[in-house]
């Protein structure tokens, strides 16, 4: 999974044409998922989302697919596979924000998976799990999503990452005030070593090889997304990553603010 959708996106950025290896990592892709559209987790750890979140597996899987160059998401070999991926999602709904958040991303890419207003309060949840110190964190993103909102948690690498490059990406500005504070916090917050630091339980358990520990994949996914929201603010404008437009609440610097998407044609699941 995880490598399908590396090699898709790597060829979608590289030249646009889709590589022998790609279309054989989603051939292979397609061949493992389940008749419910899910596939089974990525790894063996117990605290990272891409390991042990059958979710994110169905995200990378819809993203791979649909970034994938030659419109590879309209070819026949990919039709099954993305029926039952659809099917999944209508079927197992998202119960926190992190995944409301995953979800959101993969939509950009991918028709049937969010309303309009499903869009909207997907971003509006979003910027209302900002923390107090300026970003997010991966605790308060997997609480559950409508539960209250605890803006004590300590903001983190992948929270703040992951949540400004999916505003980012969905249209959100980048001097909108939440981003502001999440991109100074990023910029205060980038350790020695490079990397931005997300809190694991993992911290001191062996790999698998025994080389490292298992906490420094949570820092190099946190460290990742943290380099992709650097990047994607880089412009004071970004044009949604598709047909959708954001309407702009009149007091934009209001915590509250109900943010609203429009399309230019209405996709539903």
């Amino acid at each position: 999974m995880s490598i399908a959708f590396a090699l898709a996106w790597d060829d979608a950025r590289s030249g646009g044409l889709m590589q022998p290896t790609t279309r054989e990592a989603l051939r292979r892709m397609w061949s493992r998922q389940r008749p419910d559209g899910s596939w089974a987790r990525l790894g063996c750890g117990q605290h990272l989302p891409a390991e042990n979140a059958a979710r994110y597996t169905v995200v990378l899987a819809a993203l791979a697919s649909a970034v994938a160059p030659e419109g590879y998401v309209r070819m026949a070999e990919a039709q099954d596979g993305l029926t039952r991926l659809r099917r999944y999602f209508m079927s197992n709904p998202a119960r926190t924000t992190h995944d409301q958040a995953l979800l959101l991303w993969a939509s950009l890419h991918l028709d049937g998976l969010m309303t309009s207003a499903e869009r909207s309060e997907t971003v509006q949840r979003l910027l209302g799990r900002h923390s107090a110190d300026g970003g997010w964190s991966f605790a308060g993103l997997t609480e559950a999503a409508g539960s209250p909102v605890n803006r004590g948690h300590p903001s983190d690498g992948y929270g703040t990452g992951l949540a400004i490059y999916v505003l980012r990406e969905v249209g959100v500005a980048a001097d909108h005030p939440q981003i502001t504070a999440g991109l100074h916090w990023l910029r205060g917050n980038q350790r020695v070593s490079g990397r931005w630091f997300t809190p694991s339980p993992a911290a001191g358990d062996p790999t698998e090889t025994e080389v490292g520990t298992r906490d420094l994949y949570v820092q190099n996914l946190g460290t990742a997304f943290s380099l992709l929201a650097l990047k994607a603010c880089e412009g004071r404008q970004r044009r949604p990553a598709s047909t959708w437009l954001l309407t702009f609440p009149a007091d934009r610097h209001g915590g509250s603010a109900s943010w609203q998407l429009a399309a230019t044609n209405e996709r539903s699941p």
